[in-house]
């Protein structure tokens, strides 16, 4: 399972729901009720988490992440891989996605 924003958000609630989940790769979660992130551990195999620090200079699409509650660094401790990626939040899928963004 892929998921990047608050479909990120919404699919980490799903699998800390009790749906085991072989690799969910979260990209940079936004949601202002986050799930209980120990029970996404606990319900996948392995789970990728990557947050989007920023990019260079001002970018409307932080902004609207850091309204609608960017979840930033709260998975480190929990996900099986953590990774920090010099990107702003719109362009996160795009650099992290297995085919790019139409690349």
């Amino acid at each position: 399972m892929y998921a990047h924003s608050w479909g990120a958000a919404t699919a980490a609630g799903v699998v800390a729901a009790g749906h085991d989940v072989l690799a969910p790769v979260t990209v940079d979660p936004v949601s202002w009720m986050r799930p209980d992130v120990q029970m996404v551990a606990d319900h996948a195999r392995t789970w990728i988490d990557y947050n989007a620090t920023g990019g260079e200079g001002f970018s409307l699409s932080n902004a609207i992440a850091g309204i609608g509650g960017a979840w930033n660094a709260a998975p480190a401790p929990y996900a099986t891989f953590y990774h920090e990626i010099n990107a702003s939040h719109a362009a996160a899928m795009c650099i992290t996605a297995p085919a790019g963004c139409g690349r």
